[in-house]
């Protein structure tokens, strides 16, 4: 039966910089013939799809990348359904809660970024830096100690206060070792910032 079908998401409890995974959700399934999950912008589009013959796997992590490559960005809204077919083909779509991821980083090959909603950094106002800025300069060094291979940090951002932000990075860090802020912010960046460790 449908009813004895449950979904639910969990969102591990880590630093305030999310590490990848992003978000796992739990599924509780059974006796299906294919699954799908999609996760949404908040305009309706679709930014994330997975899916699967069979049941579902308990955990399916998202790592905060869409289908396009495109990171998430920390601050805005998400959501997600899944839909589940069970063997007779019966199809049952199930909405899911809305999300924000606030801050994460990501983490590859090429190198380690970190993105970080404008409403953590900046009060309501953009007239001065928020409370919570000291607890993510503190990660960020961090981050740049695990990740960094050459020590250098560089970031963007649109936000007025940015300079300001940056230089309480840079009070941490070598003068040599901190690039000058670029306004310009990249596309996808709108509305966080990015930093890039080197």
């Amino acid at each position: 039966k449908w009813d004895s079908f449950t979904f639910k998401l969990i969102s591990p409890a880590f630093a305030n910089i999310q590490p990848q995974p992003v978000k796992v959700f739990h599924a509780n399934f059974s006796d299906l013939k294919y699954w799908e999950m999609h996760i949404f912008r908040s305009n309706g589009d679709v930014f994330y799809t997975v899916s699967g013959d069979g049941n579902p796997p308990a955990d399916i992590p998202w790592d905060g990348i869409g289908n396009s490559g495109e990171m998430l960005v920390p601050g805005h809204n998400y959501s997600f359904s899944f839909t589940a077919v069970d063997r007779a083909g019966n199809k049952k779509t199930f909405p899911g809660q809305t999300f924000t991821i606030v801050a994460a980083f990501f983490a590859d090959s090429s190198g380690t970024q970190i993105r970080i909603a404008n409403s953590e950094l900046f009060d309501s106002r953009g007239s001065s830096l928020s409370r919570n800025v000291e607890k993510y300069i503190q990660e960020i060094a961090l981050l740049r100690n695990l990740y960094s291979t050459s020590g250098r940090v560089s970031m963007q951002s649109q936000h007025s206060l940015a300079a300001h932000f940056f230089d309480r990075l840079r009070a941490l860090f070598s003068e040599k070792d901190v690039s000058p802020v670029s306004l310009l912010a990249a596309a996808g960046n709108e509305g966080c910032v990015a930093i890039f460790i080197e």
